[in-house]
């Protein structure tokens, strides 16, 4: 099995950090490249044209043996240069497992459909017929332009719950072709513990107040993912992306 970690925080992520370190225990000796944009993104854009997949083959740079990073603002890049060009990491063969996060702030209820994070483990579902799974960390009230810096002490002190359960999460769930799972940790404090790990479906509204239309009905209710993680729950929730579903 060849494993792909990828993340769009930047290289110095520690959410990324602490992926990579629980992955090689996990995984052992599978082949597994890391692959990040060169600076922190938001959003699932493409840069890369589908007829030229190759154009940004000359703007990676290796970071460390099986390490790099690409100079592109768009995360999806980064899965679909490295599963259209897998000879360019890999020795042999594709990649069937695909990694994403962990993601500094949430992605539940609609923010997963503009997700960086969660797109990069759709595409390799989706298009390419990997397994998918997508990481976020909470980081409770903390507004987004305050996040600190990748890498400082005041970031690593977040990724608490990530650091309890991500290995376990990585022994239980199971590797499947064409799945995609999306994973979100809770903000814990001190040494406080989650409430569970809980299967979830995606909530019909954003997480972010200032996302969400008040025009449109917000129907909070307790099974769903925003309001698990707020009560302090690892979610679990599978996303599925029919291509070509069955013409009505």
């Amino acid at each position: 099995m060849n494993i792909l970690i990828v993340g769009d925080d930047g290289p110095k992520s520690h959410g990324l950090n602490i992926l990579v370190e629980f992955a090689k225990r996990q995984f052992g000796q599978a082949p597994q490249v890391i692959l990040t944009n060169s600076s922190p993104a938001m959003g699932r854009g493409y840069s890369i044209s589908p007829k030229d997949p190759g154009l940004m083959l000359k703007d990676i740079e290796e970071l460390a043996p099986n390490r790099y990073q690409v100079k592109t603002p768009h995360p999806a890049d980064l899965v679909y240069l490295a599963m259209t060009h897998p000879d360019r990491f890999l020795r042999s063969g594709t990649f069937d497992l695909v990694l994403s996060g962990v993601n500094q702030g949430p992605n539940v209820g609609w923010d997963v459909m503009h997700s960086g994070t969660v797109s990069m483990a759709v595409i390799a579902a989706t298009q390419f017929q990997a397994c998918g799974f997508a990481f976020s960390q909470d980081m409770k009230n903390v507004n987004s332009h305050e996040w600190p810096e990748n890498g400082s002490p005041e970031e690593i002190q977040y990724y608490r719950a990530a650091e309890l359960y991500l290995p376990e999460i990585l022994q239980e769930y199971e590797v499947i072709a064409g799945e995609c799972w999306n994973f979100n940790f809770p903000a814990l404090q001190g040494e406080e513990r989650a409430r569970g790990i809980v299967t979830t479906k995606i909530a019909n509204y954003s997480n972010w107040k200032d996302r969400r239309d008040s025009s449109l009905p917000i129907t909070p209710q307790l099974d769903d993912d925003i309001q698990k993680l707020a009560a302090g729950n690892v979610t679990v929730s599978q996303i599925e992306l029919k291509l070509n579903p069955n013409l009505r």
